[in-house]
């Protein structure tokens, strides 16, 4: 809907991730995910708010395919 908006040139997709959890270390129990959440994002995030990564990388086509580590 929102990219029927006359200004709006470009939409991506945020999110939440249920079902999954974020450890600091692989080392700490899986029950104790010190509220840390998953959001997932699509890879045009960045180039639709003009925008860059400050440290590290974004979302990549290779990652992108990249399997989530247990």
């Amino acid at each position: 809907m929102i990219s029927h908006i006359g200004p709006v040139t470009q939409v991506e997709d945020t999110g939440s991730v249920t079902g999954v959890n974020a450890y600091r270390s692989p080392l700490i129990p899986a029950t104790d995910t010190n509220a840390l959440g998953v959001q997932a994002a699509s890879s045009g995030l960045l180039s639709a708010l003009r925008t860059s990564v400050a440290q590290g990388r974004y979302l990549s086509a290779a990652t992108a395919r990249e399997r989530p580590r247990r």
